[in-house]
């Protein structure tokens, strides 16, 4: 495998899941597409990173966007199945939602990588493709929302903050790809414990009445 610099990790390609050779590619390509961007980066490139020949990347992938939305779809496949899977626990809401966010920090942190640098590039694919990976990407949200109602029902009735509310607290976790370094100083049971905290508190202050941040 080629590096560029760092050598990238790529634990969320498993052979469980692609051939060895298909591997090989997807592991080049994410190496190449973080150090140099996706346009910048030829199915040539990639070839030379696999020591073999532009045909027998055409033969795995069809073209270079392809492999992009393979990378992608990999990712939040099992964001979705990971954070779907706490959601759907028999655990009393505030649990639920710490599992959630244990779980996806943990995503992230395994994913961290390689994959803000690659949904930048997301806007190169097909709109099929991009709306094909927005979708998926939707239901971990869906399933976040259930778990805010379910610690404040009165969230249900506020559809003028419902989804507001869904992406602050998703986004709230999400931006921790964003800086944090899982080999820092702080540990990820603890920043799951300060997420944890900040969301609740902001969730439960919702009443079915009054808007919490409306100005006097």
């Amino acid at each position: 495998m080629a590096a560029f610099g760092r050598k990238w990790k790529m634990s969320g390609i498993r052979s469980k899941d692609h051939g060895a050779k298909r591997r090989l590619i997807l592991e080049s390509a994410a190496n190449l597409f973080a150090a140099r961007g996706f346009t910048a980066t030829s199915v040539a490139q990639i070839s030379g990173a696999c020591n073999a020949s532009k045909a027998w990347i055409y033969h795995y992938f069809p073209a270079k966007e392809d492999i992009l939305f393979a990378l992608l779809k990999e990712f939040v496949d099992e964001v979705r199945n990971g954070l779907i899977y706490a959601a759907q626990q028999n655990l009393p809401p505030e649990e639920s939602l710490k599992l959630f966010i244990e779980k996806a920090l943990n995503i992230y942190a395994q994913y961290r990588i390689n994959y803000p640098v690659l949904f930048n590039e997301m806007v190169f694919l097909p709109l099929e493709q991009q709306e094909q990976i927005k979708a998926i990407e939707n239901e971990p949200v869906d399933a976040l929302e259930s778990i805010l109602i379910r610690l404040n029902p009165a969230i249900a009735s506020r559809t003028d903050l419902k989804r507001s509310l869904t992406y602050i607290a998703f986004g709230t976790i999400n931006a921790t790809s964003n800086w944090y370094n899982p080999e820092g100083n702080i540990r990820i049971d603890r920043l799951a414990n300060m997420i944890h905290a900040t969301v609740l508190a902001g969730v439960m202050i919702v009443s079915p009445e009054k808007h919490p941040w409306k100005a006097a």
